[in-house]
């Protein structure tokens, strides 16, 4: 299930970013909204679609927008086609399953309907960027049809840190010489918008025991537009702000007496064209009227009307552990004058971390 969470929040959250006034239409026209959001991601097992339709009356639109039944149709008939080279390869029949981890709010909750496919490990959907994965919703027994297209986004990787190379934040003397930065460079596939992050983890510890495992996400920087003219682009992370986030993240408990770093997750994620158009149109909009354009890839047979998008994302990741032995060799996360400044630095000495490299046994911080 956690592998499923990251695409349900990006799923969610793009659920999110349609207004209640485009959700609630007027029965006026006799003409009904569909609402529908999904996101495909090659790397993932459970792929996950919400279909709803926007709140369809003339009463109380809060009242109504309470009730689970009235964001529902009666019925959808929903599949997801593979075509390879103008040929259907596979085609899958989305099931609808209930999660309940929808947040308080105008709408019904916690409870949600989605309609969601499977690819299990051998079956994984085609992420070289040409193959075209064709959606068709149809609703209420064939009132009308929603279409949508996507390929997926590709050729994503991490050209640096590499898996033997070490993290660099901190010189020989930090007081002397100052921080030090890490260049993170990746390949940008064929992303439109990309997102490059590392996710910290540190354990914290009350005697021998394991009193906390704690994490952060550290939004390196993201790229888009002309930032994207190449096959791959570089960024770097701070060290300075390394040491900050860590202090920051780490528990206020007098009674902690230990920390030791466990990992640094070099994360990349990118969106394909739609979304990364979708996700410009809906950022908030800085007009005294607040008046958005709508954009959407998605259409609507029979007259009707549909909101949403249905598209793709990718992600590649690399896990680099505290430290791990190959043969006779130490593998370190972060090199040694890092891993110094974070157990006795200015900024996190105070936080009583240590490692427990056994390259590091002379060191004053290795672990007792």
């Amino acid at each position: 299930m956690r592998k499923l969470l990251p695409l349900l929040l990006v799923v969610l959250t793009a659920g999110l970013m349609t207004s209640c006034k485009e959700e609630v239409v007027s029965k006026s026209d006799g003409r009904q909204t569909a609402v529908i959001y999904g996101l495909l991601n090659a790397s993932e097992e459970f792929h996950f679609v919400r279909i709803n339709r926007a709140i369809f009356g003339s009463g109380n639109a809060l009242e109504i927008a309470a009730v689970p039944d009235s964001s529902y149709f009666d019925q959808v008939d929903a599949t997801i086609q593979e075509i390879v080279n103008g040929t259907v390869t596979r085609t899958w029949d989305l099931k609808d399953t209930i999660i309940d981890n929808k947040e308080p709010g105008v709408f019904y909750y916690p409870e949600q309907k989605l309609y969601y496919f499977r690819t299990p490990v051998g079956t994984e959907l085609i992420d070289d960027g040409k193959t075209i994965y064709r959606l068709e919703a149809k609703i209420n027994g064939g009132e009308f049809s929603v279409i949508g297209e996507t390929t997926l986004v590709s050729n994503m990787f991490i050209n640096a840190p590499k898996e033997s190379s070490q993290f660099n934040f901190a010189n020989q003397d930090v007081s002397e010489n100052g921080y030090a930065n890490t260049t993170i460079s990746v390949n940008t596939g064929n992303a439109s918008k990309l997102e490059v992050s590392l996710t910290v983890s540190f354990e914290e510890f009350i005697g021998q025991d394991l009193f906390a495992t704690k994490s952060f996400k550290w939004v390196i920087r993201e790229f888009e537009g002309g930032d994207l003219n190449g096959t791959s682009v570089s960024t770097v992370a701070n060290g300075k702000t390394f040491y900050e986030l860590v202090k920051q993240n780490a528990t206020n408990n007098p009674q902690i007496t230990k920390r030791q770093l466990k990992s640094i997750l070099i994360s990349e994620y990118g969106a394909d064209e739609n979304l990364q158009k979708y996700m410009l149109v809906n950022k908030p909009s800085s007009s005294l009227t607040q008046s958005k354009p709508i954009y959407t890839n998605l259409t609507a047979t029979n007259d009707m009307r549909v909101l949403g998008i249905f598209s793709s994302r990718g992600d590649y990741e690399r896990l680099k552990p505290d430290w791990v032995q190959v043969g006779p060799t130490y593998y370190r996360c972060l090199n040694k004058n890092s891993t110094r400044e974070l157990c006795s630095g200015t900024i996190t000495g105070e936080l009583l971390f240590c490692s427990d490299n056994p390259a590091d046994q002379s060191e004053s911080y290795f672990c007792n």
